[in-house]
Formats: structure tokens, sequence, C-alpha cells
């Protein structure tokens, strides 16, 4: 929460303080996306709800490196992965020692025990939302972003070398299972991606696909496309908030004013108008990066996203 001056850390911290009675019982929350995709955003602005324990991005090696097995990783439901179901045991007991600690309460960064709803953003654990869905039965929201607006983002950041962020599609193809159970219809459509806008076209058309027909299994996750957030932030983060079961706090007003009109030149800084958000791909990709994109998205059938 390194966003809040110190009004509103007061606020949050009492907050914090007297509603984890009724927050520490309530499912936990398991915010998923790809990477820049705004799932930092949506948990900065989440983190505002009192009570809420946010841990960072779980699966980053930089911070936890005994998750470096699980990234990108599929599973099915059923099976036995005793390693990887302690790690999330762990996890929920609040009791690790590499959290990632900017969205926690001044609470919960003094008093990790102090009680509190578990909220986890990650970015790596994608494949395996039924397994994870099975082992610690949270309410997981898919954020879904623009792939032409991803693909922007990634590219402004590929100088910096970040493996995170490379369309890396063998990831998927050497993974039998995964294969077999939902992407074998479009092998070929990845292995004839060439480009770095085909190929990021082709990953985000896989990645989605493989999270949404999991989500045809478990009609209480939540679905949010980071366009309709950014056209009508208040509106639709009020319908967020009430699914979730969250309360609208004056710190919540506070950060999703700062968030949505001003700009940050720091990439990792959530801080944008939000109004040029949703579309400023259009303006700023050339209409062949867009029509890559396109030729290798449109293959997943991924709803919202036919035709661009």
């Amino acid at each position: 929460m390194y966003l809040l001056n110190r009004k509103f850390e007061r606020i949050k911290l009492v907050g914090d303080i007297l509603s984890p009675l009724v927050t520490a019982k309530q499912s936990p929350i398991y915010l998923v996306g790809l990477p820049r995709s705004g799932t930092t955003w949506i948990t900065s602005i989440l983190s505002t709800s009192p009570g809420i324990k946010c841990l960072f991005e779980l699966f980053n090696v930089e911070f936890s490196p005994e998750a470096k097995p699980y990234i990108k990783k599929y599973f099915r439901r059923e099976e036995h992965h005793e390693e990887l179901a302690l790690y999330f045991r762990k996890i929920l007991r609040f009791n690790h020692k590499e959290y990632r600690s900017e969205y926690l309460g001044r609470i919960y960064k003094k008093f990790p025990w102090w009680p509190g709803r578990i909220m986890i953003k990650d970015v790596h654990t994608t494949m395996a939302l039924d397994w994870i869905a099975q082992q610690i039965n949270p309410i997981i929201v898919i954020i879904m972003r623009h792939p032409c607006a991803v693909a922007l983002s990634w590219s402004h950041l590929s100088s910096m070398r970040i493996p995170d962020l490379e369309p890396n599609l063998d990831k998927f193809l050497q993974q039998t299972k995964l294969m077999a159970d939902y992407l074998a219809p479009f092998e070929s459509v990845m292995r004839n991606a060439r480009s770095f806008w085909q190929k990021t076209g082709a990953l985000w058309g896989a990645s989605y696909y493989v999270m949404l027909e999991q989500q045809k299994q478990h009609p209480d996750w939540i679905v949010i496309q980071h366009e309709t957030l950014c056209q009508d932030p208040r509106q639709q983060y009020r319908e967020l908030f009430d699914k979730l079961n969250l309360h609208w706090t004056p710190t919540t007003d506070y950060l999703l004013n700062l968030s949505t009109n001003n700009n940050s030149d720091d990439p990792w800084i959530p801080v944008r108008i939000s109004s040029r958000e949703h579309n400023k791909w259009q303006k700023e990709l050339e209409r062949e990066q867009i029509n890559q994109v396109k030729e290798f998205v449109q293959p997943f059938g991924i709803p919202g996203y036919l035709d661009f």
C-alpha cells in the first residue's frame, strides 16, 4: 500500500485491526491473469478493503525460489503433488518469510499472525487453476486484457530482457497432459507462430482458452476485463467489491482516484489515466503488428476478443 499517504494508511490500519473477526473466515481470493494484464492495479484497489492479507506473486522465483518447478505448469485436478500442496498450506498459514509486502497493511507487516482474509495475486499459475481450486477452495478471479494491449506492454519491456514477458510457447507444447486435455487442436497454430507478435497472440489465446475452459466447470469463478474497468472504474470496481464481499472505504476512493487520474513513468506502479488505457494499443501499434496478433488469437475463439 505504498501509494497511500499517512491519513489513509491510518484509516487502513484501523480497518485491518477491527475487521478480521469477520473477514478471516471468508474464502481466500485468488487473482490471476497474464503478466501486464492489470493484476497489480486490481490487487492494489482490492487491498484497500479492511482485513485483507495480500500476498503478491508467490510464484515469482526472484522472491520464492522454491516455486520454480511450478511456474506455468498444468496439473490435473485429481493429481497428487504433496510439495506444492504443502506450499499452499504454508501460504494460508502466513508463515512464509519471502512474501513481498507492498500491498500488506502495517498491521500485517508487523504482526503477520493477525487474522485476516488471504488474497493471492499471481501471474504464473494460469494453467493450474482447477487444481488450485481443489486444494484451497478460493474465489478465483480471472483478469483479461486485450491481446494487443498485452503485446504492446510486453514489447515496451522486452529491452529489459524479463523472462516472464518472453512469449515462450515451448513451455506449453512440452507438457503432454496440457496438450492432450486442452491444446491439441491448436498445436499447429502454436508451432507456426514465428514473430514476437504471432507468439504473443498464440500464447495469449492458449492461456485464456485453458483458463476459460476450466472456468466453465466453476460458475463461481469471476472473469473481468481490464478494458471494462478502465472505461467505468468506479461502477465496475463497486460491482467487483460486492461479488467478493469486500468493503469499500475512504481509502478505496482515494487510491482509485489516484490510480485512474494520474500517469506514472514507472511501468511497475499501477497509476495510469484509465480512460486512455483501453484503446491505447490502437494508436501505438502498426496495422501489421495488430494483424499478426489477431491471426494467432482468433483460432482459440475467446469470447469478447473474436475480432479487432
